[in-house]
């Protein structure tokens, strides 16, 4: 839509000396100066690396895990067995060891509809960004095309007024010239005089509105105006396509940015609110991990080996304080 917008504005122009700026050129400089469509862009960009974090918490986490640790141990009852049994004589005679122990972890949620929800609500805030970026582009638009086409008036409303001064400045010229040889009244003279001091008031707020609309301009893209290029004066005018009605409005609805983020917004506040509703459910979990240990200078290296685990987390909240409620008040209030 912004491209059919911006080329329907550009076919308006004809071609002037390089110097001159055309409607591009002003769209272009409006883009990479305006503070509004660079704060739209970032936003976008924030919302759509928000999206990739709430979605974090429905992806597998794995973990590498490792310690080490030492150890003494100083037992406080004497062994008391014969004296065959060397490996008994040490243990209870005290130990000292280190423990090597390293591992992975993995976790994937099965069922967590808090972390769906939220993931789904991102969603919807990143395509209410977008269509909010959208917006702030098609705005621009329109705002540089605008303050464009007001200098262009003002500059021939500027033109008129001069030529209009000239000419009765040259009436009341005249009429001087013919109230000196006797032909006509004083009274003609001072009408003649009191329309070309209109004219010059008109001529000198045509040219304040001309500075204003420059002004306007360069508040847009940064930079004041020397020199635009004019309209084209074939520039053929053609009915609409389609002459129905109903058929634009149809697609004035589909296409308006303004209404897509409002309702991007409402599915966002939902999906929040069956977020917080969903703290009530269960969550299931399915945990797996694998580990091994490795004793140095033990006396035992019974607990030495590998180890490896894979189970089923359930969890039901009973009760959660109210902070559950309260949650679906504030989302259901925003």
């Amino acid at each position: 839509m912004k491209k059919r917008l911006l080329s329907g504005l550009i076919g308006l122009l004809a071609a002037q000396p390089a110097l001159s700026m055309d409607l591009v050129e002003t769209y272009e400089k409006a883009l990479s100066y305006d503070s509004g469509i660079a704060s739209a862009q970032a936003q976008f960009q924030a919302q759509q690396a928000a999206v990739d974090v709430s979605k974090s918490s429905l992806l597998p986490q794995i973990t590498a895990t490792g310690s080490v640790n030492h150890t003494d141990f100083e037992p406080h009852n004497a062994f008391s067995g014969s004296g065959n049994d060397e490996l008994a004589r040490q243990f209870f005679s005290g130990d000292s060891y280190k423990a090597y122990r390293y591992g992975v972890e993995l976790s994937q949620p099965i069922f967590q509809a808090s972390d769906w929800f939220t993931y789904e609500a991102s969603q919807f805030q990143t395509k209410a960004a977008e269509a909010q970026y959208n917006l702030s582009q098609q705005q621009l638009i329109l705002d540089a095309a605008t303050a464009y086409f007001n200098v262009l008036r003002a500059q021939d409303t500027v033109t008129t007024a001069r030529a209009t001064e000239a000419a009765i400045q040259r009436q009341y010229d005249q009429a001087q010239e013919r109230f000196e040889v006797g032909l006509i009244a004083i009274t003609e003279v001072y009408e003649a005089r009191a329309s070309y001091d209109d004219a010059r008031s008109q001529r000198i707020a045509a040219e304040n509105q001309l500075n204003i609309a420059k002004e306007q301009l360069a508040r847009l893209t940064g930079d004041y105006p020397t020199a635009l290029e004019n309209l084209r004066q074939n520039f053929p005018l053609r009915r609409p396509e389609p002459a129905n009605p109903a058929s634009w409005e149809s697609r004035a609805l589909k296409n308006n940015w303004s209404l897509q983020t409002t309702l991007f917004q409402l599915n966002a506040s939902q999906s929040d609110l069956k977020a917080a509703k969903s703290g009530h459910l269960p969550t299931l979990e399915l945990t797996a991990s694998y580990r091994e240990t490795r004793l140095d200078n033990a006396l035992s290296t019974t607990q030495e080996g590998t180890e490896g685990v894979i189970g089923l987390s359930l969890n039901i909240p009973l009760y959660t304080g109210g902070g559950t409620k309260l949650a679906c008040v504030n989302s259901a209030r925003w």
